[in-house]
């Protein structure tokens, strides 16, 4: 991963929106100061962050999944989604609701929409064949 990334990448993404909230291509590419072609590169290469399609066939990144990434591993989507949570309400709330319910309470305060995705997560390998990534 180039060095110069992980800096501009977390300045940028970190406080814009939830880590669950998908990106498109266009948005990563703008927060990023990388261009479409440099995404497209990254996914065939599998050096990018892992992303997925929509049903129109618009490839999507999830936030936490773009954090961990551009933080070189040093930061899982998981804890990246932690962490939020536990910006934004008190642990113990959190534990007595669950992790999913506070997403879904903190997901009705966002009105950001979400693309209807075709299949889970895909990153592809150096041979180009897909290899499906673990969902949270």
């Amino acid at each position: 991963m180039n060095q110069k990334l992980a800096p501009i990448a977390l300045r940028n993404l970190n406080h814009s929106f939830p880590p669950w909230c998908w990106i498109s291509s266009f948005e990563l590419s703008a927060m990023t100061d990388r261009s479409l072609v440099s995404l497209r590169n990254w996914r065939l290469r599998g050096t990018g962050p892992a992303w997925s399609r929509d049903q129109k066939g618009k490839i999507w990144y999830r936030l936490a999944d773009v954090l961990s990434w551009a933080s070189g591993g040093q930061q899982t989507a998981d804890e990246a989604i932690d962490g939020y949570l536990r910006r934004m309400m008190d642990a113990e709330f959190i534990e007595r609701i669950g992790k999913e319910k506070a997403i879904e309470l903190l997901s009705r305060r966002t009105s950001r929409p979400q693309p209807k995705l075709v299949h889970p997560l895909w990153k592809f390998s150096k041979s180009t064949s897909p290899i499906r990534m673990e969902t949270p």
